[in-house]
């Protein structure tokens, strides 16, 4: 049965050092974010990741992104310097070339997103590392800004941050900087002409 906490209602201390319980058991919390719900899970739990990829009928090669606070899972890499300097935390997402002794990423490359959102990185220092993340929604499917209508993906989580209903934004932008120029994926909240602005 999953954990549920009202993020108004608790305090985020008490939450934040459950959800770090729940991740370290294994588990996959639901959570909001500065854009969408999603859902995150310790990136090297392979359980975890398989459990979320059936959760969502998601591809099993597509690959996750991660919440972290810094760069540090990066070879170096000046774009991405120059952007996460610029919109971090916030919005974007950025791929880059992953660091050789980082055991998850994907065809060397990896992408990182760092959310303007304070639950999120309160638990991202708490927990001490990164979280592999997705979307709350079934793969190819709409992101949600809200729980409601999600309790069939929800009732097989660890546990479930509650923040009603979050501000409607677009998923995060996702920038390419494994190339020169840098290379907008997906364009979300950062729009091309902010980012194009920097090189």
């Amino acid at each position: 049965m999953s954990q549920y906490f009202l993020l108004d209602d608790q305090d985020c201390a008490i939450v934040i050092e459950s959800c770090c319980k729940i991740l370290r058991k294994g588990g996959i919390l639901c959570v909001p974010t500065d854009t969408v719900y999603g859902l995150v899970c310790d990136p090297a739990d392979v359980k975890a990741i398989n459990r979320i990829i059936q959760l969502k009928s998601r591809p099993e090669d597509k690959p996750f992104a991660l919440f972290t606070r810094t760069l540090t899972l990066s070879r170096p890499c000046p774009a991405a310097e120059i952007l996460s300097n610029h919109f971090w935390p916030g919005p974007l997402t950025i791929i880059v070339p992953a660091d050789p002794f980082f055991p998850y990423s994907y065809k060397g490359t990896v992408g990182l997103r760092s959310p303007d959102y304070p639950f999120i990185q309160t638990l991202l220092s708490a927990w001490g590392g990164s979280l592999a993340n997705t979307s709350l929604n079934y793969s190819g499917n709409a992101p949600v800004w809200s729980l409601q209508g999600m309790e069939r993906i929800l009732e097989k989580v660890d546990g479930i941050v509650d923040a009603g209903i979050l501000p409607q934004q677009p998923p995060s932008t996702v920038v390419d900087c494994t190339i020169a120029p840098p290379k907008i994926v997906r364009e979300g909240v950062v729009k091309i002409d902010s980012i194009d602005g920097l090189f």
